[in-house]
């Protein structure tokens, strides 16, 4: 999550855009923390310092995500770039920019979502397979029971597949269009 959020981030950057907004963020959820530090990261390892009022915590919904792109625009100093934290943010946000025909505002989502690649311009995404993350976390369980069975026999069986671990799963940037914007 905080990787990849930095390279959406970087995506923006090296469009020229300094003020992006960050979207969606809700503290309750760890991946969205972390695609919030890979934000930061991103901005900072640009010599950016980011307006907090850039930084929306909460609007997870679509209809809050709409009003916040709305305030977020309407500002003085407007950001010129938007990367949303999850689909549901997502859908406000080009709501927002659909209807009131901003198409001016680069915008990348972590997530798809239904009808994305169809907009004008299409949204340019982080591609999280929920599939690939799905199998990932399953094939983890089933390792765990197997070491369970295997500890049953032999109480000091040393077996490594079940020693904790980090794993990742490919999620990449699909450029379509939104993303790629350059700042007026």
């Amino acid at each position: 999550d905080e990787g990849v959020s930095r390279q959406a981030v970087d995506h923006l950057i090296a469009h020229g855009h300094r003020r992006i907004a960050f979207v969606g963020s809700d503290e309750r959820y760890p991946t969205t923390t972390a695609r919030l530090r890979g934000y930061y990261a991103s901005m900072h390892a640009a010599g950016l310092e980011p307006d907090p009022a850039w930084i929306r915590h909460g609007p997870t919904r679509d209809v809050d995500a709409a009003g916040v792109a709305a305030e977020l625009l309407a500002a003085e100093e407007a950001p010129t770039a938007i990367f949303a934290a999850n689909p549901r943010a997502a859908i406000g946000v080009v709501h927002h920019l659909h209807t009131t025909g901003r198409t001016d505002v680069a915008f990348v989502s972590f997530g798809d979502f239904t009808l994305a690649q169809t907009l004008r311009p299409a949204v340019t995404i982080v591609k999280q397979d929920p599939v690939a993350i799905g199998i990932a976390a399953i094939e983890r369980v089933l390792t765990h029971l197997d070491a369970r069975k295997q500890r049953a026999v032999d109480p000091d069986a040393e077996i490594p597949g079940d020693a904790p671990r980090t794993i990742l799963v490919d999620t990449p940037l699909i450029v379509r269009g939104s993303g790629e914007v350059q700042p007026a």
